[in-house]
């Protein structure tokens, strides 16, 4: 049966019991996790590095780093909207919402220019309805989401990068 407690036994910090290996500290997961009827085998991962933190270190939530960046506590939106220090981000907030927002601009503007198109004649609002709308609003989508996905890349990364350097003063 997997540990499904979700508590590295190295560490003492939360963990997927999916994965074979804790990716706070490296140690491995029970043997109870990782064999098992139907089991998939796991891939070997490096040995964890010598010095292994201990049970009693501080937990990401007690330090103040978490997932949002070590940047500092979780704030709302209305909290992380005004602070003027920026260490509380919105984008990773409001991602969804401005695609929502955007997806229903790009086919409100399809809609009036194919009005637009068939106010002209009736040839042009034909072309308009089944080539060039769905076209352009296609290639606007996707690139609306390339940009969406690029910054909330960015985001992450900088979190993941001040929960790296977090974790190096800690130690």
């Amino acid at each position: 049966m997997a540990d499904t407690t979700g508590i590295c036994a190295s560490c003492g910090m939360s963990k997927d019991p999916a994965w074979a290996y804790c990716v706070h500290c490296g140690g491995p997961a029970t043997a109870s996790a990782a064999t098992g009827a139907g089991a998939i085998p796991l891939p070997q991962a490096p040995p964890p590095p010598p010095e292994q933190p201990s049970s009693t270190a501080p937990s990401s939530a007690a330090s103040g780093v978490g997932h949002n960046g070590g940047l500092g506590t979780q704030r709302g939106f209305f909290a992380s909207l005004f602070d003027v220090s920026f260490t509380s981000l919105v984008m990773t907030k409001i991602i969804r919402a401005l695609y929502i927002l955007s997806m229903i601009w790009i086919g409100l503007s399809a809609l009036l220019y194919i009005i637009l198109a068939f106010h002209t004649s009736g040839a042009a609002g034909i072309l308009m309805l089944f080539v060039v709308a769905p076209a352009i609003s296609l290639l606007l989508l996707i690139y609306t989401r390339l940009l969406l996905e690029l910054s909330i890349a960015i985001f992450r990364i900088m979190e993941n990068t001040s929960d790296l350097v977090a974790q190096g003063l800690r130690e």
